[in-house]
């Protein structure tokens, strides 16, 4: 009897976990380059992914309210909320992150610890 119940628990739940593919690509908004290894994070579920070599992406996830993270570094990281009720396929364009100056490093030149002759 026990064995009985568990089997029509495990199949009830089989047939309504409900899951769906969240899937697309990841480019650069400027120049519409791939951006290969960007990175795809669910807030809600904590399951994850990155973009292949050609800015590809794919996430299975269940039915429910999604809140995906994209991200790469330079660029500036974009949410978007949806309930996710069927398969998907999104485009998403990163903007480069403008707050960095070019840093530049001046030294003045010092005797090489190699070629001094004290110990």
């Amino acid at each position: 009897m026990k064995l009985l119940l568990f089997f029509l628990i495990l199949m009830f739940g089989t047939v309504y976990a409900q899951n769906y593919t969240i899937s697309g690509y990841i480019s650069e908004l400027k120049s519409g380059e791939k951006l290969i290894g960007a990175t795809i994070f669910d807030m809600h579920s904590k399951k994850g992914t990155t973009a292949n070599e050609y800015g590809f992406f794919s996430l299975t996830l269940p039915k429910d309210t999604v809140l995906l993270r994209v991200s790469f570094v330079g660029y500036q990281t974009e949410e978007r909320k949806f309930f996710l009720s069927e398969h998907k396929s999104i485009v998403v364009e990163l903007k480069d992150n403008e707050l960095l100056e070019e840093v530049i490093i001046h030294a003045d030149e010092t005797e090489k610890i190699q070629e001094k002759s004290s110990m």
